[in-house]
């Protein structure tokens, strides 16, 4: 009985977030419940990750596990942290629209995503991705430098931030060529690798004439942004200077009294 209403409760929910394509999507639903958590890696304002590994029993059904090696490895569990509104099917439709785009177009420096879940490890509507496992963020690199404790190698500390930013552009142009605006592009957006390369998380696909919001953190956000008007890529790249300058010398512009 629980598997047969767990198989249409995964078709309702594949032909509410892809509104009738399932077919792009249906080979990379993920039953959540099949991985244990590790442990808790972070916490944002908007998710909460964590480090998780398959059962041994564990028979996921997405393509993404075809390989026999990968019950041998860790990977990580993105919670969308805002309870999703079953009734609301536009807000559903856009963050899933940001799995699929992950799943669908992989980029060096955009997030592998090998699957999706619509609900958390409680059962909860919340919309789940699992991904290659993720060491850090940005910002927790940022931290690390902030406290003395650089991440960074003393001699290609530079070389190391700017292949960083090179990486980030290269997302963010492709994420362009695809007209779609990431619209909030921060460090805690960018997942970092044991290789220091980044990976952008693409948390939402806006439909058209899209607002930022100022909770993804509004001094990364472009003046015309906070006055009310449309995101644009134009706007992105604002974003992009606020996070190199922050990278390059661990300030965020206009905190300091001095500048």
């Amino acid at each position: 009985m629980f598997e047969l209403f767990y198989s249409n409760f995964y078709y309702y929910w594949l032909l509410k977030i892809t509104r009738g394509e399932n077919q792009v999507m249906i080979d990379r639903f993920i039953d959540i419940k099949q991985f244990s958590i590790f442990q808790k890696q972070r916490i944002t304002s908007y998710n909460t990750s964590f480090s998780v590994f398959l059962k041994d029993d564990a028979h996921p059904q997405s393509s993404s596990f075809q390989n026999k090696s990968y019950k041998k490895q860790y990977y990580s569990a993105i919670i969308i942290d805002e309870e999703i509104n079953l009734n609301n099917e536009e807000q559903i439709f856009e963050v899933a629209q940001a799995w699929r785009f992950h799943l669908n177009n992989p980029h060096p420096a955009l997030l592998p995503v090998y699957g999706i879940s619509p609900i958390d490890f409680d059962s909860d509507y919340r919309l789940s991705a699992i991904t290659f496992s993720q060491e850090s963020t940005l910002e927790d690199l940022l931290n690390q430098e902030r406290k003395g404790l650089s991440p960074f190698d003393n001699d290609l500390g530079l070389t190391q931030k700017l292949i960083i930013l090179y990486g980030i552009a290269c997302g963010m142009s492709f994420l362009h060529l695809h007209s779609i605006n990431h619209q909030s592009l921060n460090p805690y957006t960018v997942f970092i690798d044991q290789s220091l390369h980044p990976h952008i998380l693409l948390n939402q696909i806006y439909n058209e004439n899209p607002k930022a919001f100022p909770y993804f953190g509004i001094q990364y956000l472009s003046p015309e942004v906070l006055s009310g008007d449309t995101a644009t890529a134009a706007s992105d790249v604002y974003s992009f200077g606020i996070l190199a300058y922050e990278l390059l010398t661990t300030f965020v512009p206009f905190e300091r009294k001095d500048i």
